[in-house]
């Protein structure tokens, strides 16, 4: 959730608002006794202090570097971080708005329409949504439930369907020069013909043995 968190504020337009410590699960527990303070501004230092120990340790570490990617994302798309009601009307467009708990919206470039498109989804449910991705070339995983940055993640070809996990925000881009080869369909045919070939034999065995009680 921390993720998605975050995820939904860097990829959101306007000024993106991060309380400190957010980035390693910065948390307020009380001290001398159980559960957390829910509004420390008159607390003491141990409840309020930044617990830097906390990025050291596996969980945090690894919330750091996704905050860290989509920031590093965000500095790179200028389409983030839009300046202007007039430029965010003419190049935002919400996509999938028949899914409930599903956020969905793709973001051109008017002015440069040769950017590739990009495609930032927020599942908020508490189930996986499948999504069939928009027809023609592929679509790059730049963002998914576990990492986030400048890397390619995964690549889907146009029109696949894609599963969105529970409480995960994905960022896509359009690459309309490339398709990913897709041997689904061959593996599909190869085990079908393995299947009626095994059948064929065995048919023939049993026939041969006379064990064969159909004519």
């Amino acid at each position: 959730l921390s993720k998605q968190a975050g995820a939904m504020v860097l990829t959101s337009q306007g000024i993106a608002f991060i309380h400190a410590g957010d980035e390693f699960l910065r948390s307020k527990p009380w001290i001398n006794k159980k559960g957390f303070d829910h509004n420390s501004y008159q607390s003491p230092d141990e409840v309020n202090q930044l617990r830097w120990d906390k990025k050291a340790s596996q969980e945090g570490l690894n919330v750091y570097n996704y905050y860290k990617g989509l920031i590093a994302l965000r500095k790179q798309d200028s389409r983030l971080r839009l300046t202007t009601k007039e430029d965010i009307i003419n190049n935002l467009h919400f996509v999938f708005q028949d899914k409930e708990g599903l956020i969905a919206y793709t973001i051109k470039d008017e002015a440069s329409p040769t950017k590739p498109l990009m495609l930032v989804i927020h599942n908020a449910n508490s189930k996986t949504q499948r999504l069939k991705l928009p027809k023609g070339g592929a679509w790059e995983v730049y963002v998914n439930q576990d990492q986030a940055g400048l890397e390619v993640l995964k690549t889907y070809n146009g029109g696949n369907t894609i599963r969105i996990n529970p409480h995960t925000t994905m960022v896509l881009y359009h690459n309309p020069s490339i398709v990913v080869k897709d041997y689904s369909i061959v593996l599909y045919i190869s085990i079908t013909g393995v299947v009626l070939i095994s059948l064929g034999l065995t048919t023939l065995y049993l026939k041969k043995k006379k064990l064969w009680f159909f004519k």
